[in-house]
């Protein structure tokens, strides 16, 4: 059979030195000398893993900064405060929940702390008020499964529920070595008053 192989589709990694690209993920093999399973051994080593890659996060980090910072969303400005934060919750639950395989994935926490700070940036531009007052405005306290975590409120519509921007788990792992601070999207009974 006398294929050809395409230079740009084919790619031979070193597993050990090299990171190999698929579907967004990195995979490379893992090296820790110190990870020591129950007779002393490596239990680590030469084992394949998935990694979120870091270019990723940094190109999605762009998408809500200007000049270097986390910046307001200019076209989010009219929309409902549900809206904005939802909108921003949505976006970040995804990337989450598709990452989650990754066994760094928690490196996903300074995207969400760009993203949370450009949703409070939007908040306040839409108020004309300042992104503390939207922070303590919107802050609240829930209690986890691994003790209490300060998460973001949106306001409710009509039904009275509000969602909750959270750095609780987006999603459930099968591994043990689950990530606690990740998003996810909780249900509460918040005052009628708060809603804008």
């Amino acid at each position: 059979m006398k294929l050809e192989l395409s230079q740009s589709k084919t790619l031979i990694t070193h597993a050990a030195s090299q990171a190999a690209r698929f579907l967004g993920y990195e995979i490379r093999t893992q090296r820790a000398d110190n990870k020591l399973d129950r007779r002393g051994q490596r239990s680590v080593n030469a084992a394949i893993g998935l990694f979120v890659p870091r270019d990723v996060i940094r190109q999605k980090c762009v998408n809500y900064m200007r000049e270097g910072k986390p910046a307001q969303r200019g076209s989010l400005l009219h929309d409902q405060d549900f809206t904005i934060i939802a909108k921003y919750q949505a976006e970040y639950r995804g990337l989450v929940q598709y990452y989650l395989l990754a066994q760094d994935v928690f490196r996903l926490d300074t995207l969400r702390w760009v993203m949370e700070t450009s949703m409070l940036k939007t908040l306040a531009g839409k108020h004309k008020s300042t992104v503390t007052k939207m922070a303590r405005k919107y802050k609240t306290v829930i209690e986890t499964h691994d003790g209490n975590e300060p998460v973001s409120r949106s306001p409710s519509i009509g039904t009275g529920a509000g969602n909750h921007w959270s750095p609780a788990s987006a999603g459930s792992r099968s591994n043990a070595n689950a990530q606690p601070s990740l998003p996810t999207c909780h249900r509460s009974w918040p005052a009628q008053s708060e809603t804008s």
